[in-house]
């Protein structure tokens, strides 16, 4: 897991430190450089956090993480939000949703957007199931 997942799922420096058998300083330092590098497109950037994307969701009882939109279709440019569709646990609530998109957006460094596969509607949403891409 990456040291931004980390911070994103709640860990604290020192925590982050004592996991990667450094000091916080170092964690300090590493995540303070990591805002200095060029910005990776939101394509490449979720293709990379895929994996820490769905141990996110998976620890906070989401599953069946799929992608639709620009990035599903290939459209995706520099400025593209990244939309994600999960199947949420029961007792789900608004801010539950709100908490992973923040989450995940701060895992790839571009703004996420969150729904559920019970927010689609027939008719309305085919656009959405025709595009949507399982991670």
């Amino acid at each position: 897991m990456s040291v931004r997942a980390m911070v994103a799922i709640g860990m604290s420096q020192r925590t982050i430190a004592l996991d990667l058998g450094v000091s916080q300083p170092a964690v300090s330092q590493l995540l303070r450089a990591s805002e200095c590098v060029a910005e990776v497109s939101p394509d490449d950037a979720l293709e990379a956090a895929v994996p820490v994307l769905k141990d996110v969701a998976a620890q906070r009882g989401f599953s069946d993480l799929a992608v639709f939109g620009s990035i599903a279709r290939g459209e995706a440019g520099p400025d593209s939000d990244i939309d994600l569709i999960v199947r949420p646990p029961k007792g789900t609530q608004i801010s539950d949703l709100v908490a992973l998109a923040d989450a995940f957006s701060s895992i790839v460094g571009h703004h996420v957007d969150v729904m559920t596969y019970r927010g689609l509607k027939p008719g309305i949403d085919d656009d959405i199931r025709r595009d949507m891409v399982p991670l």
